[in-house]
């Protein structure tokens, strides 16, 4: 499906996540509407996928689809509520929890797998150097101002249920073979998430309140960025050895965020030094598991 390591198509993902954090800060859009047009207006860009990929034949592809888009729909709504209460850098702040979770949680299914990919000393080393390093590079963050006391119940939420999403659709991926299968999945999800959040729009919102022009022009912004980057996450799911792996290059969205609010003269609340340990566990990662 690749020749590209999944490290690169990580990295791509990690400047699209920045930027994708980021947009609620900017916006304030509600979540649950904001993600009704978003995933709308993603499930039109990548609608040719319908026709163009082979529909998978097995079942476990289309179950483990529906249950990302329930985690999809709920841990979206979620994170555009922390980015805009909070701003994109504290929404980032779920990472460390995230790959901890996902970590355990896929070594339990391919046990025997990790178990062998751990028994070498010098990829188990990397491993939790880079984990050890880039969660006290985050977490420092909260020592130079970042008040996440508040976030934190929230973060751990989105965490475990990032985790578990990250799982099934690693497992899910598994019954692909094709790139334009990886559209039809986010094509679907994206198809089933706004199913959803029309559901619970409806709920809370009259039909001018959800079709309100700042919430659609946020929306379309988010949806446009949905179908840039997040087929390229499930790619880089597909290819890793472990979810958790993306996930710690994911973090990398972190640095990006704080020297663009530096180029932009916000106050950005990071050290050199954070940056530089975010970076060098990215390093550790990629040298510690690239021949696996």
């Amino acid at each position: 499906m690749s020749t590209l390591p999944w490290w690169i198509y990580a990295l791509y993902v990690s400047f699209g996540n920045a930027i994708r954090s980021n947009l609620n800060s900017h916006y304030k859009a509600d979540g649950v509407r904001a993600r009704l047009w978003s995933s709308f207006v993603g499930a039109v860009l990548l609608s040719p996928a319908l026709f163009l990929a082979q529909w998978p034949s097995n079942i476990e592809f289309y179950l483990s689809l529906a249950v990302v888009c329930g985690l999809s729909s709920m841990l979206s709504v979620k994170l555009l509520d922390l980015s805009a209460r909070y701003g994109g850098p504290v929404a980032t702040l779920s990472r460390p929890f995230h790959v901890f979770f996902s970590f355990f949680l896929w070594g339990v299914i391919v046990f025997d797998e990790t178990i062998e990919m751990m028994s070498d000393p010098f990829v188990a080393a990397g491993v939790i150097a880079a984990f050890l390093l880039a969660s006290a590079a985050q977490f420092s963050m909260y020592k130079n101002g970042l008040d996440i006391k508040q976030a934190l119940r929230e973060l751990i939420i989105v965490a475990a249920g990032g985790a578990v999403m990250a799982v099934v659709v690693k497992y899910g991926m598994i019954f692909t073979d094709h790139f334009t299968q990886i559209l039809l999945w986010v094509c679907l999800t994206q198809s089933g998430v706004f199913v959803l959040s029309f559901v619970r729009a409806r709920l809370r919102y009259s039909v001018a309140e959800i079709c309100d022009r700042h919430i659609m022009k946020a929306g379309t912004v988010m949806g446009v960025m949905n179908a840039a980057v997040i087929p390229v996450l499930i790619l880089s799911l597909k290819l890793t050895p472990n979810p958790a792996f993306t996930s710690m290059i994911f973090m990398l969205a972190t640095v990006w965020l704080m020297i663009y609010y530096k180029i932009r003269g916000q106050d950005a609340r990071v050290k050199p030094v954070q940056i530089a340990m975010l970076l060098f566990a990215a390093v550790l990662l990629i040298a510690s598991t690239n021949k696996i």
